[in-house]
């Protein structure tokens, strides 16, 4: 009898975890930066934190609070100037699964800041940053997190920058990242086709001893 009791409560103990993580799939999504918080989506600058009273991420029916798995949506086509989003959060961090540079508009671009020594964590092992057509984008606050390393043979793996629809954009990275893992920087396998990624200040493509990498799918 008890060990069929003990077995039971490892059954429950298994469901809850199976449980656990399909929710946490389930609520990883792409969340789309509103700026004023108020739908339909509006271009502009403010705060990136989880605040519970900063609802500026949008669902595709309504705004929310920045979940923290979600990949983050930036370009709406309806800006007219060049934003920047502020990392500042009392957490010393703001979290995603990645990054997407959508076009925000004539003469319009976007930078990621960070308020302090706030800091820009990707968490997850193989994080994207992707560029659209034609689109400028910076990131001036540090990138953190813990990356696969890519063995440099077929094996793309590691925080992957590349372009939308195989086309071109460009990435200014200016922060001192510490991540760990390789960086790729990933082509469609045409000329010109790649994601321009330029360095500049104090910018680091990871930790010491990290490895980056051209890709062509």
């Amino acid at each position: 009898m008890l060990t069929t009791v003990r077995n039971l409560r490892k059954l429950i103990c298994l469901v809850s975890v199976v449980c656990a993580i399909a929710a946490f799939r389930a609520k990883a999504a792409n969340l789309t930066w509103d700026s004023d918080g108020v739908p339909p989506v509006t271009d502009g600058s403010n705060f990136w934190d989880t605040l519970p009273t900063n609802i500026f991420w949008f669902t595709g029916t309504s705004d929310v609070v920045w979940d923290s798995v979600s990949t983050a949506l930036f370009g709406a086509g309806n800006g007219t100037a060049p934003y920047t989003v502020t990392i500042d959060d009392g957490s010393g961090t703001v979290n995603a699964a990645g990054l997407t540079f959508n076009n925000p508009g004539t003469g319009a671009s976007y930078t990621i800041a960070a308020s302090g020594s706030d800091t820009l964590t990707l968490n997850v092992a193989n994080p994207l940053i992707s560029i659209g057509t034609g689109v400028s984008a910076a990131i001036s606050a540090p990138i953190a997190g813990a990356f696969n390393s890519s063995t440099g043979t077929n094996n793309t793996t590691g925080l992957i920058i590349k372009s939308l629809s195989g086309n071109t954009g460009t990435l200014t990275l200016s922060g001192a990242s510490t991540y760990t893992g390789s960086t790729i920087i990933e082509s469609s396998g045409a000329a010109n086709t790649g994601t321009a990624v330029a360095l500049t200040g104090a910018a680091t493509l990871g930790s010491s001893g990290s490895n980056v990498y051209i890709a062509f799918n």
